[in-house]
C-alpha cells in the first residue's frame, strides 16, 4: 500500500514539473509570456475585467487561482502594469523642484541675473514633454484580435524560453 501511495505522489510531481507557458503572438513574434503562478489581468469578450493568478495552462484554456477555466478565445484584451510610471513620477518631482527653485531665487536674484532664473522655469517646463511622450507611447494593454492571439507553449516547442 505504501508503494502505491509513493508512486502516486511521484507521478503527481512528475506531471506538475512539465513546463508550460502561455504566450501572446503577433505575426510569429512573441509579445508577452505567462508562466504558471504569474498574475494576469484580462478582459473577457463580455466586458468583465479580471485580475487573477495562473494555476494551470492547458492546450486551449487556462485555469486561474480562483478555479475559473478561461478559454483563450474568450479573452478580448490583456492588461499590463504601466512600467513607465516610475519615470513619470521622478520627472514630475524633478520639474516641480526646479520650478520651486525658480520661484525661490526670483526675488533675490531675479533683477541681477534674470536669464539664469528664467532658465530654471524653462528647464522645469521642458521636463513635462518627456512625461507626455512616455504616457502616450507606453502600452498598458493588448487587444487580442486579428494577428494577435494567445497560444499554449510546452517545453518541446521552439517558442519556449
Amino acid at each position: 500500500m505504501a508503494r502505491i501511495v509513493f508512486l502516486i505522489i511521484i507521478y503527481a510531481i512528475a506531471c506538475s514539473a512539465d513546463a508550460q507557458q502561455m504566450v501572446v503572438i503577433k505575426k510569429g513574434s512573441i509579445i508577452a509570456r505567462y508562466n504558471l503562478g504569474d498574475p494576469i489581468r484580462y478582459v473577457t469578450k463580455d466586458g468583465l475585467a479580471h485580475n487573477a493568478a495562473i494555476l494551470s495552462i492547458r492546450d486551449f484554456e487556462f485555469v486561474t487561482l480562483q478555479k475559473d477555466t478561461i478559454k483563450f478565445a474568450d479573452v478580448a484584451r490583456l492588461k499590463f502594469k504601466n512600467k513607465s510610471m516610475k519615470f513619470v513620477k521622478s520627472t514630475l518631482v524633478g520639474s516641480a523642484g526646479l520650478l520651486a527653485l525658480h520661484f525661490a531665487l526670483k526675488g533675490p536674484y531675479g533683477d541681477t541675473n534674470p536669464n539664469a532664473v528664467k532658465g530654471l522655469a524653462y528647464a522645469s517646463a521642458a521636463g513635462v514633454f518627456p512625461v507626455i511622450l512616455a504616457l502616450l507611447t507606453s502600452r498598458s494593454q493588448i487587444k487580442l484580435n486579428g494577428f494577435k492571439r494567445l497560444k499554449f507553449v510546452n517545453y518541446d516547442s521552439p517558442l519556449y524560453r
